[in-house]
């Protein structure tokens, strides 16, 4: 597989990892340690808000003030049960880079990927992603619940601005050819001193088309609504009149509101039994 290191980046291989890297970070992230980021990651903190473990945070090597996530490429499904983070080919992370890339320079707010690393291991690879961090922005889920504690009385006004928001920011990357490979609510994060600043992150498995299909659009907007009643199933301030107020929003884009609304509810009730059970961390 044949992939276009993104402008900007350097391809560098040291021992048995496979680097490419932003060239106004390669010296600090080389120097920080990146070609064993099994080593780095096994050494940073983890950062308990984001994923399910396969986060960490440490701060970033001759700059003060800015801090550097790590992320470990984790598969998810069925296949996680008997795979969890060896692919075959190691280009893995590159492609969640090169996309990332991409959705910036297309205008949506999202993290700067710093370097994609992949290691080479006995089976295959392990990837890894180097994210510089967004200060001051904390997911929409978890600044739901801090939002609903600190102005219960104003907070259904924020929460549905927010939700047309996110809702804004879905129209954009849709009509900008962007097809999310994980949409869900974690995934959205949102600055806590100014919440109508929002960023999207998490491009994996993300694809990148000339013009995105109305199947393509509805099956992204349909699993964002779905993890809306995940967490509300999970204890969060969302409900399912919340989940029908996003999908009204960005029906516009998609088709048939009453007929994706009630595809909504029956999934819901088919997952229901998984959702009640604590999320992963």
């Amino acid at each position: 597989m044949h992939l276009q290191i993104p402008d900007g980046y350097e391809f560098i291989q040291r021992g048995a990892a496979q680097i490419v890297v932003h060239a106004k970070y390669r010296d600090c992230l080389l120097e920080q340690g990146i070609d064993r980021p099994d080593l780095l990651f096994q050494k940073a903190l983890p950062d308990e808000r984001r994923g399910r473990g396969s986060i960490r945070v440490l701060p970033l090597t001759g700059r003060p003030g800015e801090r550097l996530i790590i992320r470990q490429c984790l598969r998810g499904g069925l296949v996680r049960f008997i795979n969890r983070d060896v692919y075959l080919r190691w280009h893995r992370p590159l492609q969640e880079l090169a996309v990332s890339v991409q959705a910036a320079a297309a205008g949506l707010p999202t993290a700067q990927v710093l370097a994609a690393v992949s290691l080479r291991v006995a089976r295959g690879w392990k990837g890894y992603l180097f994210i510089q961090e967004l200060a001051g922005y904390d997911d929409v889920p978890t600044y739901l619940k801090f939002l609903q504690q600190q102005n219960p009385t104003d907070f259904f006004s924020a929460k549905r601005a927010m939700l047309r928001s996110i809702a804004a920011l879905v129209t954009l990357m849709h009509e900008c050819g962007f097809e999310h490979g994980d949409l869900n609510l974690k995934n959205f994060l949102i600055n806590i001193n100014n919440p109508n600043c929002l960023a999207l992150i998490d491009w994996d498995k993300s694809r990148v088309h000339t013009s995105l299909t109305t199947t393509a659009r509805r099956k992204n907007v349909l699993r964002l609504c779905r993890s809306v009643l995940k967490f509300s199933h999970a204890g969060y301030p969302l409900n399912l009149h919340d989940a029908a107020y996003l999908l009204q929003t960005l029906s516009s884009s998609i088709g048939c509101f009453r007929r994706d609304f009630m595809r909504l509810r029956f999934t819901t009730r088919l997952r229901s039994t998984v959702w009640r059970q604590p999320l992963q961390r």
